[in-house]
């Protein structure tokens, strides 16, 4: 599971992705935990490539 568009798009990603402060990103992790357990998640980070 890869989470994505869990950053804010109003501030400038010259300092990498800004956490959205209206989006409760921890108790999404939570709840993905909770309901799939062996899933493995992805948080991306900003300007890696990833390759699945």
């Amino acid at each position: 599971m890869v989470p994505v568009h869990w950053d804010n798009f109003e501030l400038p990603l010259d300092e990498g992705a800004h956490r959205d402060s209206t989006m409760d990103l921890d108790g999404f992790l939570a709840r993905i935990r909770e309901t799939s357990p062996g899933s493995r998640i992805l948080l991306p980070e900003y300007l890696t490539p990833y390759r699945f």
